[in-house]
């Protein structure tokens, strides 16, 4: 299975270009790292994170936003080769919601559930990433009727009940991580293209009925963030296979930046 093992680093990496470097960072933060990373958000982002009724949810706006200016700036120049700084960077979002950095040359997604960040950073510029916590669903089955292809949904209804939730939030988090790649969000429908999600197999786009690239042009990755978590990521390598890295976001990172 194509499960991806999480490190620790003693220093901020370098990116190469066939790379894709996802961040996992655990919440809360330290009071004091959190104060740093609301300096390097501008007045926007600022207010955004106010209006969160719950501090939890408020901590998690601003550390993922916090965090994605730290990485961004850390890794490279812009295209015009100036040096990116985090507190100037400015994001703009197409017609369907994603967002972009003005001058920057990494594509990037973040993701949020639970307790848990995902941060995904390449210079290749097809790119997504979801985390989802797994919880337990009394009306799994509708859900997937729903949402999932016929065949998904088949696949899913002849597992073992013990291995439903598991299978469910695979499908849901590949299927997240496609649509976010593409860029299109749910304009583009979870029942249109088909990806595996029977646990311990290799986590694959099967079918895909609207995109210009074929099945064999994406790879897809299963994420494992932690207990009661799934993740996937999705990457459209081009003619080179792509070498992903995951990395433990942790406090002494701050001092680099």
């Amino acid at each position: 299975m194509n499960t991806l093992t999480w490190r620790r680093p003693a220093s901020l990496p370098p990116i190469t270009q066939n790379e894709v470097h996802i961040w996992r960072v655990h919440l809360p933060l330290a009071p004091a790292r959190y104060a740093d990373l609301w300096q390097v958000l501008n007045e926007e982002e600022r207010e955004r994170a106010r209006r969160f009724h719950f501090e939890r949810d408020r901590q998690c706006s601003v550390t993922a936003r916090g965090i994605l200016r730290l990485l961004l700036a850390w890794y490279g120049v812009g295209e015009d080769g100036a040096e990116l700084k985090p507190a100037s960077l400015n994001f703009r979002y197409n017609a369907y919601g994603k967002p972009e950095v003005s001058g920057a040359r990494l594509a990037f997604n973040v993701t949020h559930s639970g307790a848990m960040i995902l941060l995904a950073f390449s210079p290749l510029q097809l790119l997504g990433v979801d985390v989802e916590y797994m919880r337990a669903q009394s009306d799994l089955e509708s859900l997937a009727r729903h949402f999932f292809a016929p065949e998904e949904c088949a696949t899913l209804l002849a597992l073992p009940a013990e291995q439903r939730v598991q299978a469910f939030y695979n499908c849901w988090t590949r299927k997240e991580a496609y649509i976010k790649a593409r860029g299109l969000g749910l304009s583009l429908p979870l029942d249109s293209f088909t990806v595996s999600l029977k646990p311990g197999e290799p986590a694959a786009l099967l079918a895909c009925t609207d995109d210009k690239r074929t099945p064999a042009d994406w790879s897809l990755f299963a994420l494992d963030p932690g207990q009661e978590y799934a993740g996937a990521l999705a990457v459209c390598p081009g003619s080179s296979p792509c070498v992903v890295r995951c990395w433990d976001w942790h406090d002494a990172l701050f001092t680099g930046l």
